[in-house]
């Protein structure tokens, strides 16, 4: 992980605190959409959009006060 931008959230550098930091966990659910508008409604910072990615997946991403990078995705 060493050899990532360093701007890239899973990038680990000597001085790193966070527990997670480097860790990304992937969830998957059944409504990505409702979960997305659902964390905007709360005020949780989003790290990444919503996405539909070329795969396929629609997927947003956020950073937990930790550290952890989480990935939330959905196939619809």
């Amino acid at each position: 992980m060493r050899n990532l931008p360093d701007r890239h959230p899973l990038k680990v550098t000597g001085n790193s605190q966070k527990i997670g930091l480097g860790v990304e966990i992937v969830l998957e659910v059944e409504d990505v959409n409702d979960v997305y508008n659902k964390v905007v409604a709360k005020g949780y910072p989003i790290h990444t959009e919503l996405t539909k990615r070329p795969w396929g997946m629609n997927d947003f991403r956020i950073m937990d006060p930790d550290g952890y990078y989480l990935r939330i995705t959905s196939s619809n």
